[in-house]
């Protein structure tokens, strides 16, 4: 299940207790994080051990988190291992999300 993440803080502690988290920068007015969002969801499900959040760039409260992640499009996808991030991707292209997927597991 992917979570909704609303401040700074939340986010550290999803860090401190899940070693693997990929992050989707998303915006309710993208018609492209529209169409990709259930297949985030899907790989969610299909990946337990990696833990799924979306962050709502519209949010006056994560607008530090974007600019920390350096989110200038969406969607935006970032995986990150034990607080460091390994891996990005700009787009909503399934092959490259699936591809951010095995790369964090």
């Amino acid at each position: 299940m992917v979570k909704l993440i609303t401040d700074l803080v939340e986010l550290q502690t999803i860090f401190e207790t899940n070693s693997t988290v990929i992050i989707d920068f998303t915006a309710k007015w993208c018609g492209p994080c529209q169409d990709i969002a259930p297949v985030f969801e899907e790989l969610s499900k299909k990946n337990p051990g990696i833990t799924c959040i979306k962050i709502d760039v519209d949010n006056e409260n994560t607008k530090e988190i974007c600019s920390l992640c350096e989110v200038n499009s969406m969607p935006t996808f970032i995986a990150v291992k034990n607080g460091t991030i390994i891996n990005k991707i700009v787009g909503a292209s399934r092959n490259s999300l699936v591809s951010l997927f095995t790369s964090a597991s």
